[in-house]
């Protein structure tokens, strides 16, 4: 909780099921990155590339993606984001 992984290189990392909650992933790079049932309660994503990375299933489903990279990406309700 709460870890500093601002513009970690994270590249096809298989984060699934980790806490990330209050994690700083501020222009992090998590390109394919799966994220399957993650808690990313409170995480802070701006900037972060999220392109092809599968976010099925976080916590919380309605997370904010305002300010990261998306293109492709699986979304929280399992349906991909614009190009």
């Amino acid at each position: 909780m709460g870890q500093n992984l601002s513009q970690a290189n994270l590249i096809g990392a298989d984060l699934s099921d980790c806490n990330l909650s209050d994690a700083d992933l501020t222009d992090a790079d998590l390109r394919g990155a799966i994220l399957l049932r993650a808690n990313l309660t409170g995480a802070k994503l701006n900037g972060t590339n999220l392109k092809w990375a599968a976010l099925t299933k976080v916590i919380p489903p309605d997370i904010n993606l305002n300010h990261a990279i998306l293109n492709r990406t699986i979304l929280p309700n399992g349906c991909p984001s614009e190009l």
